[in-house]
């Protein structure tokens, strides 16, 4: 089984549940997802390589040799790193699968995918690899099972509000998200005497109020002062 993941946290996060849920099943980690599992365990995080989580030492001789585990690997999107050689062998063989994890932009080949999943039976099932040595593009059959998890990495809305209360912010910016929902958290956070500060301006944190209609605001090419989000 191949599992393709982002090599900060997510790969991190499943090799622990996996070793900690299915102890006697081998697992390997590759790729950039290793390197940064080095780094994690060098850095006092829980240990990650133990009993049968180990590091893929040599990917060639290990990809030829593989019969029974499950590799987590990069890239997570299949767009390139050691998932890319691992997919073009597990992806043809029948009784392999690969399991996805993660978001998956519309151009990647884990994209392509997910699309598998409700397609056509009986349309043609592949995808195309871009090899990271070659560059080539490689159409690649997909016999093996594949299948979605969610798994996300991002706390939902009584997440965030349970962060902002036990953090107490100053000041808070929404930077990433949709426009929508982005338009009710702050409401939310506004009835709850919260300052949210607009994108593309700076928030005095010298202001003593927290008061979001009274906060102080500065334009970007007006502001020369030292404060910023606090």
């Amino acid at each position: 089984m191949l599992i393709p993941a982002f090599g900060l946290g997510r790969a991190q996060e499943i090799a622990l549940l996996l070793g900690k849920g299915l102890p006697d099943v081998p697992v390997r980690i590759d790729g950039l997802a290793r390197n940064i599992s080095e780094i994690y365990e060098r850095n006092g995080a829980p240990e990650i390589f133990t009993g049968h989580v180990a590091r893929v030492e040599n990917r060639l001789r290990e990809i030829l040799g593989f019969h029974n585990g499950i590799v987590i690997t990069t890239s997570g999107m299949l767009t390139g790193g050691a998932a890319v050689p691992w997919a073009r062998a597990i992806l043809q063989e029948p009784e392999s699968g690969l399991f996805l994890c993660g978001h998956q932009d519309e151009e990647a080949p884990g994209r392509q995918l997910e699309l598998l999943l409700d397609a056509d039976p009986d349309s043609p099932r592949e995808i195309h690899l871009r090899d990271p040595n070659t560059q080539q593009l490689l159409t690649i059959p997909v016999q093996a099972k594949v299948d979605r998890y969610n798994l996300s990495a991002h706390a939902d809305l009584d997440g965030l509000l349970k962060i902002i209360d036990e953090a107490n912010p100053k000041a808070i910016m929404l930077v990433h998200g949709e426009p929508r929902p982005q338009r009710r958290f702050r409401a939310q956070l506004e009835a709850a005497k919260r300052v949210v500060v607009d994108n593309r301006e700076t928030w005095d944190s010298e202001s003593p109020t927290t008061d979001t209609r009274s906060a102080r605001w500065r334009h970007p090419s007006r502001y020369s002062g030292r404060a910023g989000l606090r």
